[in-house]
């Protein structure tokens, strides 16, 4: 006994996987647009930084995937790329709103890439600081705020940007609170 498939089944499939089809077509643009909106938005591409602005310490927007690695052992000899660590004081310390304040940034000679720092008010996201590049080996101990702040502590947020020294890309960041403080 032969079953005989009727025409309405076969046009149920039909429709079936025409539909299925534009389906996944719909889907696939989706996530093509979707890709590229990342790209554009900076999460999938990387931000570099040009000459003239690494001259004048500008810096580019941060990259939201990056991640900086703090290490323990400060001590390498060589340059590693696969690591990167800083130092900054968590708690500067300025005579008044106008005067100098011990920063105490540091981009390690034994680091790699080349380093900035944003620092920001926590309360008024008013930037407060920012360091220029430092090379590896160079450091910011002492130095004056962008904005002139009364006596009181202020919780501020510093943003740490790490630069691979031959193509200005920016390949890390990473942030630490700090508690400035203004004695008058």
């Amino acid at each position: 006994m032969v079953e005989k498939v009727s025409r309405r089944n076969t046009a149920a499939y039909g429709r079936n996987k025409r539909r299925t089809v534009y389906l996944v077509s719909i889907l696939a643009a989706a996530c093509v647009l979707v890709l590229i909106f990342l790209y554009i938005f900076g999460v999938l591409g990387r931000n570099t930084i040009s000459e003239e602005a690494l001259a004048a310490g500008e810096q580019p927007a941060p990259a939201p995937a990056s991640v900086v690695r703090e290490l323990e052992d400060k001590g390498q000899a060589e340059p590693n790329p696969s690591s990167f660590h800083f130092e900054i004081n968590d708690s500067p310390v300025f005579a008044s709103g106008g005067a100098r304040g011990t920063w105490g940034i540091e981009n390690p000679s034994d680091n790699f890439y080349a380093m900035h720092v944003e620092v920001f008010n926590m309360l008024t996201e008013e930037r407060l600081y920012s360091s220029g590049i430092l090379q590896p080996g160079d450091a910011i101990p002492e130095d004056s705020m962008l904005v002139r702040l009364e006596k009181g502590e202020y919780p501020a947020m510093a943003h740490i940007y790490a630069y691979h020294p031959e193509t200005n890309e920016q390949v890390a960041q990473s942030s630490a609170g700090l508690t400035i403080t203004v004695e008058s």
